[in-house]
């Protein structure tokens, strides 16, 4: 895992849905390597702004449903540091972001993750 280059995959991240799928199908092909994928996730989420955090979420969402199809590593790594994330958006973001990280983990929720 380089992390110099996923910290510039984490800089040009956005919300859209081609730059989640292609950020997580990056970090899905590192899965030996979950726990620094985690680890920087972390790091780099705790120094984001608001719309930035946004489509992190997304993106670790997107990790963690689809790297359990190929075993539990991503899970047991971001359950470590999502409920902090968490936590912080549900307390410091906006209404909207607040919506769309709840409308998150209903679907974490009602899927079993």
């Amino acid at each position: 895992l380089s992390e110099p280059i996923f910290r510039d995959k984490l800089d040009k991240l956005n919300t859209s849905q081609q730059s989640i799928e292609q950020t997580a199908a990056w970090c899905l092909f590192h899965r030996a390597d979950a726990r620094r994928v985690a680890e920087v996730w972390e790091a780099y989420f705790s120094k984001a702004d608001q719309p930035k955090r946004l489509a992190m979420v997304y993106l670790a969402n997107d990790i963690v449903q689809n790297g359990r199809k190929r075993g539990t590593e991503f899970l047991a790594e971001f359950y470590k540091v999502l409920p902090r994330a968490l936590r912080h958006v549900l307390a410091k973001g906006d209404d909207k972001t607040r919506a769309a990280v709840n409308k998150v983990i209903r679907v974490w929720d009602e899927r079993k993750v």
